[in-house]
């Protein structure tokens, strides 16, 4: 018998508590001011001597795409900024809330054999990623993953919530009629070379028809999440705050 979930609970009816949802800056300007000393840096570098305070023609100088004044320049760091930490918050504190949700509050048959393929398989892939850092295990769940207590419990029971939402999102890509036949593929290859711009051999060999029937559920899922909850994500200015980086 294959896992499986009944009565899936929709990502919008999920209470995220507030703080989560919540970035907190010190300022806007002090959002920009990294990209306003980088520039500042780049154009010594091209005179070949310091100055003071960066200027408009300054910035203008450096030729950069769209931007010719520095206030253009702090925009274009404040949308960057917002950009990548509404990004990093959602995958370090909103997903990680959704799924322990789904994970202890859905109704899922779970196969035993199925549940421990994906957790040994799991805990293997976070394995190789530690050793890319050249750590052991525990250092790299401490202080990479931010785990706390048990650190290899910590990643089993990521493990399991993970594929318990991998259980759910194939349900929910069925019950919105998704497809995973190879015309739906061919689809799916087509889309990203010719909107994403995506190299069509080089995305084969990286997603194979196989990986697409296993992973695409759980890709379509996360994305609309994604989309829906990242909107919700809001910059809050204390003055106290430390700038995240």
């Amino acid at each position: 018998m294959k896992s499986s979930v009944e009565n899936v609970m929709s990502y919008k009816d999920i209470n995220v508590p507030e703080e989560k949802l919540t970035i907190e800056i010190p300022s806007w300007d002090a959002v920009a001011q990294p990209l306003v000393d980088h520039a500042r840096r780049q154009y010594e570098e091209m005179i070949n001597e310091p100055v003071d305070e960066l200027t408009n023609e300054m910035v203008d100088a450096l030729a950069l795409p769209g931007v010719k004044t520095i206030q253009q320049l702090k925009q274009s760091g404040m949308e960057v900024y917002q950009r990548n930490q509404t990004q990093l918050q959602f995958y370090n504190e909103v997903l990680p809330f959704i799924l322990k949700y789904y994970a202890d509050n859905s109704n899922v048959i779970l196969n035993s054999e199925e549940r421990d393929s994906y957790v040994t398989d799991y805990l293997r892939q976070v394995k190789a990623y530690a050793d890319q850092y050249n750590m052991p295990l525990e250092q790299y769940g401490r202080e990479q993953l931010k785990l706390e207590g048990n650190i290899n419990e910590q990643l089993e029971k990521r493990a399991e919530e993970d594929f318990i939402f991998k259980v759910i999102a194939h349900r929910v890509f069925e019950n919105q009629g998704g497809r995973l036949d190879e015309e739906a593929y061919e689809q799916f290859i087509h889309r990203n070379v010719v909107q994403q711009g995506a190299d069509e051999i080089e995305l084969r060999e990286r997603f194979s028809y196989n990986a697409f029937k296993e992973m695409m559920p759980e890709m379509s899922l996360s994305q609309d999440i994604y989309e829906y909850f990242s909107k919700r994500i809001t910059f809050k200015i204390n003055p106290d705050a430390k700038l995240r980086v």
